[in-house]
């Protein structure tokens, strides 16, 4: 759904046209530029790489980062938005995961890969719906961040397998492929993947208030009363940079 904006502009533009009297006639000529304004639930669009780019770029003036992406990271985000999401939900996902992969430079999460083994090891419940710790049969695997959203836990991993793995539109039929192998989420075949899934199953509208969207993704870090409000914030203006660019209105930063 789209709304066109029409503003009227008047131009006078001189005719070389000469009267008896040798002076000149002017016209006045009326002329109409349309801009479109894109609502919540319009329809994913194809975005553009100078789209995507410019908010890499608002990233970058916050982090104090000089971060050029890909063209593939765009044609990468088309294919796991364009056709399936809203165009709301595609900015949103694109502002998250600019934001939880410094945009699109790291797959793996800085604080398991770089910092202490309980961050590591911190992730390895495979089943949320049973009482107690539920650890994976090969103490080896771990479950940390990985993917453009930083996909987490033991359990998301195996629904993230076992749901791509009912699907005909991909090559996954092992239910169990990222439960047995997880490093495969930091990939370049599963790591936009990964994240459109997440996104998908656990994030959610409520009508276009974009703060609820960090709080499916982060929010008892950056949500709680003292949370990391700053950071939900940079969330929010690297979204409404996106969105003003695309020119997409109706949604506000509430609900984080």
């Amino acid at each position: 759904m789209k709304v066109v904006n029409q503003e009227a502009i008047t131009s006078t533009i001189p005719w070389a046209e000469t009267d008896s009297d040798t002076s000149i006639r002017t016209t006045t000529m009326t002329t109409t530029t349309t801009r479109t304004q894109y609502t919540l639930f319009s329809p994913a669009r194809k975005l553009t790489y100078k789209e995507v780019q410019s908010t890499v770029d608002v990233f970058n003036e916050m982090e104090g980062r000089d971060i050029q992406i890909s063209p593939e990271i765009v044609v990468e985000l088309n294919k796991a938005t364009e056709g399936q999401y809203t165009l709301y939900r595609q900015l949103a996902f694109v502002a998250h995961t600019i934001w939880e992969s410094v945009a699109y430079t790291y797959v793996e999460e800085i604080a398991a890969t770089q910092g202490s083994q309980w961050a590591k090891a911190n992730y390895q419940d495979c089943d949320w719906a049973t009482d107690g710790i539920q650890y994976p049969e090969n103490p080896n695997n771990y479950y940390y961040g990985r993917g453009y959203l930083q996909l987490s836990w033991c359990a998301n991993y195996k629904s993230y397998g076992a749901d791509r793995a009912i699907q005909s539109n991909n090559d996954i039929t092992d239910p169990n492929l990222f439960y047995d192998h997880p490093e495969l989420v930091a990939t370049k075949e599963y790591a936009m993947d990964s994240a459109s899934w997440f996104f998908q199953d656990q994030v959610h509208n409520y009508n276009g208030q974009f703060g609820w969207t960090t709080r499916a993704i982060n929010g008892w870090l950056e949500c709680a009363d003292n949370g990391d409000r700053e950071i939900a914030d940079k969330r929010y203006a690297l979204f409404k940079h996106l969105a003003d660019v695309v020119g997409m209105v109706g949604y506000s930063p509430d609900g984080c």
